[in-house]
């Protein structure tokens, strides 16, 4: 059974860390082999761009924002958070399943519990954004009402020539 585990940043650094890098480079990977793209020279380091959320991990914390840590089996499988953009309006991020794990409905058990705590914290809307390589993630969140948005100020996607990232909102 999976369990969604709020991230507590104390018990759970060196494993959120851990994650994130096996998450920017699974993005750098997947530039690399649809883009011809590569990433590391535009970014830095997976190491230091994944470094980085640890000083924003304060955006995710409640009354506006939460980050979960997804474990099935006692295997940490997967993580996704939840910020405040705006009054009213939220803001997936940092939304990765493990490879092994993926296509076995995870993502859309995250995504609902990301969605559910966004109507907790009243928001009227969530907005999200995609790498053009995500289609799988695309379609869940299609399937679950999100549609295709313009690009919105506070997305944090990183904007390189050959690589359009799609931007989504769903109205909860």
């Amino acid at each position: 059974m999976v369990e969604f585990i709020t991230l507590n940043i104390a018990k759970h650094l060196a494993t959120l860390l851990e994650l994130n890098i096996e998450y920017i480079e699974w993005i750098a990977e997947q530039a690399k082999k649809h883009h011809k793209i590569d990433l590391e020279s535009i970014l830095g380091s997976s190491h230091s761009y994944a470094a980085r959320i640890l000083d924003e991990l304060e955006i995710f914390q409640p009354p506006g924002g939460v980050f979960y840590l997804l474990q099935e089996g006692g295997n940490i499988i997967g993580m996704g958070a939840l910020r405040k953009l705006s009054s009213g309006v939220g803001e997936v991020k940092r939304m990765y399943i493990k490879p092994d794990y993926q296509g076995k409905g995870y993502g859309k058990s995250l995504l609902n519990q990301l969605l559910k705590k966004g109507k907790d914290f009243g928001y009227s809307s969530v907005r999200l954004d995609s790498g053009p390589f995500m289609k799988a993630a695309q379609n869940l969140y299609q399937s679950l009402g999100f549609v295709e948005i313009e690009r919105y100020p506070e997305a944090e996607s990183p904007d390189i020539e050959g690589m359009s990232w799609t931007f989504m909102e769903k109205k909860l």
